[in-house]
């Protein structure tokens, strides 16, 4: 289940807004939504209930990882102290063990990281850019990236799944924003709309959402 959009229509617009009927979806989806929403991690993906919730944790101000086997993004604002830091470490290490004609690049990974570790801990600003793969254009951003080996044949699911597990922190919610998220889950919101700025180079990371009036 994904949003596909045309760029044929993408190219008129500045925007998109859709609304989503709470109660079509399962509980498992429900679930799915919301899950991430308690526990800071999500899957890094573009479907429907992946995109919610991005969206649900921006509007509500929670910063959430996401999360793939070949690639983990980490908001910087989610403080030195969350375990995603030490788990992402651990990995870099273990890969240049299990996958040594790749420990030079593995080694510049681990670099890095701990250069952004130390200036979180030292309370230094940290600049960060990205690049348009079709311009080459840099843009500024305010997460880390790092690419996983999980996709590798030499790392079993059952190490993905414990990667993913040590991610999970208590995520602090604003008293307002629990209001909005406890009538979601007793079923008393019952339309969201979603707003998807699509000017921006990737639109789901900058999709906002409220309760639909509808």
């Amino acid at each position: 289940m994904s949003i596909n959009i045309s760029q044929e229509h993408l190219d008129y617009c500045s925007s998109i807004t859709m609304s989503f009927v709470w109660n079509a979806f399962s509980d498992r989806q429900q679930t799915t939504i919301l899950k991430p929403l308690r526990e800071g991690i999500c899957r890094r993906s573009n479907c429907t209930t992946s995109m919610i919730a991005q969206a649900l944790a921006k509007t509500m101000e929670i910063p959430l990882i996401r999360v793939a086997k070949w690639n983990v993004k980490i908001p910087l604002n989610v403080g030195v102290e969350h375990p995603v830091w030490e788990a992402v470490k651990n990995h870099l290490q273990m890969g240049k063990v299990i996958l040594p004609q790749y420990s030079e690049r593995l080694e510049d990974d681990l670099q890095n990281l701990n250069a952004i570790v130390e200036k979180l801990k030292g309370g230094k600003e940290i600049t960060l850019t990205n690049r348009k793969w079709r311009t080459g254009e840099e843009f500024p951003i305010d997460y880390y990236s790092c690419n996983l080996q999980f996709e590798h044949q030499d790392f079993s699911n059952k190490l993905f799944t414990q990667f993913k597990k040590d991610l999970v922190f208590p995520v602090k919610i604003k008293p307002e924003h629990a209001e909005f998220l406890n009538r979601l889950e007793k079923g008393e919101i019952t339309h969201l709309e979603l707003s998807i700025d699509s000017s921006k180079y990737n639109y789901s990371d900058h999709a906002s959402l409220k309760e639909d009036s509808i």
